[in-house]
């Protein structure tokens, strides 16, 4: 390659790296992410959402809305038989869903357990993400209102990160 060659190139990069940063993109809702990178994304958010599941198993306990061997059973129970537990009053009452919190985790098990078949089958639409955000920060936001600790609310940073991302990609 001559050296001019790689100087135009070298410009080209340096402009569409300009445009990427500033630009917007336009994907429709039905678009779907292939791109490796939504492996961590899907990962970081079950890990995130898990986390203050147990944390909020641990306030229960701590504040002994449970006892000691109720909290010891279900703080070993899978994910998904934790928050029906916690909300469980919720769910009879049909107050909150959780088909996207289970489509969260099985995203995850699919990350997480990498093959060349899950590599296939991950690949979520636009529209399934921006719902199991929505579902998780109502579900937060639950959390929150029973915890009341005194921090910034996750529910605020995940609703902000979602609406920046709906702004900017459609």
């Amino acid at each position: 390659m001559t050296e001019e060659t790689s100087k135009l190139m070298f410009q080209a990069w340096e402009k569409s790296q300009i445009e990427a940063e500033n630009g917007s993109y336009n994907f429709k809702l039905s678009h779907r992410i292939t791109n490796i990178e939504i492996l961590g994304h899907i990962n970081n958010l079950g890990f995130f959402f898990e986390t203050l599941i147990n944390r909020h198993l641990l306030f229960l306990n701590q504040t002994n809305k449970i006892d000691n061997f109720s909290y010891t059973r279900i703080s070993k129970a899978r994910i998904i038989e934790r928050v029906i537990y916690i909300f469980k009053d919720e769910l009879k009452e049909n107050k909150i869903h959780l088909n996207e919190i289970v489509s969260l985790f099985n995203l995850r098990n699919k990350t997480v357990h990498f093959t060349p078949d899950n590599a296939n089958a991950l690949k979520p639409k636009l529209s399934e993400l921006i719902q199991i955000w929505k579902q998780c920060i109502k579900i937060i936001e639950k959390l929150e209102k029973a915890e009341k600790f005194n921090e910034e609310k996750f529910s605020d940073r995940l609703n902000n990160n979602m609406n920046y991302i709906k702004e900017r990609w459609n």
